[in-house]
């Protein structure tokens, strides 16, 4: 076999194994990830965090149906109406639809690209965390846009802030949902907030 077929049957197996690997659902039993994956639900990355607390991404109609149904009181709404993370009347349709169906929508719109340190970012984390952990609130569904990095930011805080997590198996648990570290300025939160590098 030459070379070039030799080298090409290589990346072809290492293409299909990463694939595999990246296919893999993540067990409930790995470091720091105790929150279960639900492949009913209608939106982006729906993971039951503990009983009363959800996350994902942006709910359409079928998802805020979903919700209703799972019993969700308060969704605590992080998308900012910027047209580039979320469109305006996306948002502004959530809160109405959710109110018809009995749902209070918090909104704490927090941009993934800006800095996260200041005093108008801690309020809104503070906010969210309130509302997490009062149980008269719940049960809670969290998101952003696509349910990874501003949403794994929120809940990987309350795992350390409300359930007395280890930030390190919180930060893993972030890590295996979809959070991004080149969002420097979330990942930089974390770490100040919570004591924990990466």
């Amino acid at each position: 076999m030459n070379l070039k077929r030799l080298c090409s049957a290589g990346l072809l197996v290492g293409a299909a194994l990463v694939g595999m690997v990246g296919c893999a659902s993540p067990q409930g039993d790995d470091v720091g990830d105790q929150s279960a994956a639900v492949d009913s639900a209608p939106m982006m990355n729906f993971v039951k965090v503990r009983d009363g607390l959800y996350r994902g991404g942006h709910p359409d109609a079928a998802g805020l149906d979903y919700l209703k149904k799972l019993g969700v009181k308060t969704i605590i709404d992080l998308e900012i109406g910027d047209l580039i993370e979320a469109r305006p009347r996306d948002i502004d349709t959530e809160l109405a639809e959710a109110q018809a169906r009995g749902i209070r929508v918090v909104r704490e719109p927090m941009a993934a690209y800006t800095p996260a340190v200041s005093d108008a970012f801690d309020a809104k984390i503070e906010e969210a965390l309130s509302i997490l952990k009062d149980p008269a609130q719940g049960p809670v569904y969290v998101h952003c846009l696509h349910g990874q990095d501003r949403t794994g930011l929120v809940i990987g805080l309350e795992r350390v802030f409300v359930e007395g997590w280890d930030p390190g198996d919180a930060y893993a648990e972030m890590l295996s949902r979809g959070f991004h570290t080149y969002y420097l300025g979330l990942n930089h939160y974390f770490e100040t907030k919570t004591g924990f590098e990466d």
